[in-house]
């Protein structure tokens, strides 16, 4: 599906379901409010296109609640020239579940907002630029590590948790 206003998805009072095999695609410099459940890798995956989430062209934000697959991988894709701010918290399932959050391609996805994200996996960053700019004490995440590798990815801004270095391809910058 690929989604170019803000309310294309109707009322921000229930959630969308990605589901198997699935991608929602953001373009045209919207702002979506609706809860998102992620359940799955996304579709035609491949390190630069693809994605559960795929911000396509624009700066596009999403301020609502993400809740990422359980005991998996949730992937968020940015084309190259795009930007995707994730204001909403990204939740995960509570102790005993592991969510991997995964960004591809050569854009950007800033996770912003207020609220902490709440997940229990690893941060990896495959292409592009990740953007920690949690604001009023809020962690970007509370993962035990941030992986960037493999064609110089770049990771810039605060959070908790070790930071680990995929490769020596990569650029990693803590402000």
């Amino acid at each position: 599906i690929n989604i170019r206003s803000d309310n294309a998805l109707g009322a921000a009072t229930g959630p969308t379901d990605i589901g198997s095999w699935s991608s929602l695609e953001v373009e045209n410099n919207i702002t979506v409010a609706e809860p998102l459940y992620i359940a799955n890798w996304g579709s035609d995956f491949d390190f630069d296109f693809g994605g559960a989430l795929h911000s396509v062209s624009g700066n596009n934000t999403w301020t609502g609640l993400v809740t990422m697959v359980r005991n998996g991988d949730t992937s968020v894709c940015v084309d190259a020239g795009s930007t995707l701010d994730i204001e909403g918290q990204l939740l995960g399932h509570g102790p005993g579940h592991t969510q991997r959050l995964r960004k591809f391609g050569g854009g950007v996805l800033e996770l912003s907002g207020t609220q902490s994200n709440d997940f229990n996996g690893d941060v990896q960053v495959y292409r592009g630029t990740l953007k920690l700019n949690k604001s009023g004490g809020a962690l970007a995440f509370n993962s035990s590590s941030i992986w960037v590798g493999d064609t110089g990815a770049y990771v810039e801004g605060l959070g908790a948790g070790d930071n680990t270095m995929g490769d020596n391809s990569a650029i990693l910058e803590i402000a």
